[in-house]
């Protein structure tokens, strides 16, 4: 079945990108079979849709990463050929970019050598975290660059390209 998610802010309805995690149910034992954690999307702030096995689940849904919110959870039943449609609003306690405060992950590694993210998986991810500022810094590698640019001007967020040198490699 899938399940299709809307994420908002409790205090002012407005949509949230976030983090959503299988707490309980049906959970992939191997990544390659399926995920268990999931991002909003890029192009519709708030939304995400996925599809899962039937069964009963609860959901922890995250944004800003248990600094600005604490999870919340949702509990759901996926039915087989099915759209489940799950609202969740979090409580945001703290909005920093209101006070002229930037955030951003200053190590960050995307899919190259030790890294597995996807450039647009990064990307969600920071933006689920709460961050307002993209950062890459994959090791001895720019490869990814051009692509989290691209991702972040979507979403009219700015981007810090970095490389990681490794000396001993040099």
């Amino acid at each position: 079945g899938k399940v299709r998610f809307n994420i908002s802010d409790i205090n002012n309805q407005q949509a949230l990108d976030a983090k959503i995690q299988i707490a309980e149910g049906n959970k992939p034992l191997i990544e390659f079979l399926g995920s268990k954690t999931f991002f909003t999307e890029l192009d519709q702030v708030g939304q995400a849709e996925f599809t899962l096995a039937p069964g009963d689940y609860k959901f922890n849904i995250l944004a800003g990463g248990n600094f600005l919110s604490s999870a919340t959870s949702v509990q759901a039943t996926v039915k087989s050929n099915q759209v489940s449609q799950i609202d969740g609003q979090v409580d945001i306690k703290s909005y920093p970019t209101q006070k002229g405060w930037y955030s951003a992950d200053l190590h960050h590694h995307a899919d190259v050598l030790e890294g597995s993210t996807s450039p647009e998986y990064l990307v969600r991810s920071q933006l689920a975290a709460g961050l307002s500022v993209a950062f890459v810094s994959d090791h001895d590698s720019t490869k990814n660059h051009k692509e989290i640019e691209s991702l972040t001007q979507k979403r009219e967020m700015p981007f810090i390209p970095s490389i990681e040198l490794s000396p001993s490699w040099g």
